[in-house]
């Protein structure tokens, strides 16, 4: 292990600095992709947090009195929502046809069905890409307005060290198919990537994320349709 270098001042260098929070970068990256369900892959995520982890670096001032740890994490966090932001919206049509799929969805619950994406699509009249393209645009928007409210946590590296157990989630599965569970297996108990879960199925990591995308959307109804939201 290398010895740690300052510069005239006593501060560490900034190769110091970064080398020394890359785990901070990665926890973060992994408490976001937890705590929302992202669209985004893990190691993408990751990247993001690390960008934000150099920007810090190179912008930290210690005259300012915040510890770097504290600063890093603000400016980590502060990274990752705003190339989260820079996605395009859905135009007025989509987001109507984002509605009809909800629609859909509440009325299978109904009827006690599984219904695929397959079936919503057809009955839309819309491709099965544009279908994913809805949803997994709706939910980066949902995702940016509840990342929001993270920025305002004070106590966030304790947060970052709790495991949560959603028993809501586990309530709201019974009717997914077999498949659909895996893939939430495969994500959220086995922590797989997108990447992996697309090896695991054989599919390409795209349809992996946005099949994701789409069985959060059903959960969400789920919940939605349980409690009579």
């Amino acid at each position: 292990m290398h010895g740690v270098t300052y510069n005239h001042r006593g501060v560490l260098s900034k190769q110091d600095l970064a080398t020394n929070n890359i785990d901070l970068a990665k926890m973060i990256a992994k408490y976001f992709y937890k705590k929302i369900n992202f669209s985004l892959d893990l190691e993408e995520l990751i990247e993001l947090a690390q960008l934000g982890l150099m920007e810090a670096v190179h912008s930290y001032e210690q005259k300012n009195g915040a510890e770097f740890k504290t600063y890093a994490t603000y400016r980590i966090k502060g990274y990752i929502l705003d190339e989260l932001r820079k996605n395009d919206p859905l135009t007025q049509k989509q987001r109507e046809i984002y509605k009809k799929i909800q629609n859909f969805i509440h009325k299978s619950f109904n009827q006690s069905k599984c219904i695929s994406e397959q079936d919503i699509a057809k009955q839309l009249n819309i491709s099965l890409d544009e279908y994913f393209y809805i949803v997994e645009h709706h939910q980066k928007s949902e995702e940016s307005e509840e990342l929001d409210a993270l920025m305002s946590e004070t106590d966030f590296v304790e947060e970052l060290e709790k495991k949560e157990l959603s028993a809501l989630l586990k309530n709201s599965i019974s009717e997914l198919s077999e498949r659909e569970k895996l893939i939430l297996q495969l994500i959220y108990v086995e922590e797989c990537s997108f990447s992996e879960v697309a090896h695991i199925l054989d599919i390409s990591k795209t349809r992996a994320s946005q099949l994701h995308s789409s069985i959060l959307l059903k959960v969400r109804e789920k919940i939605n349709f349980n409690t009579g939201h």
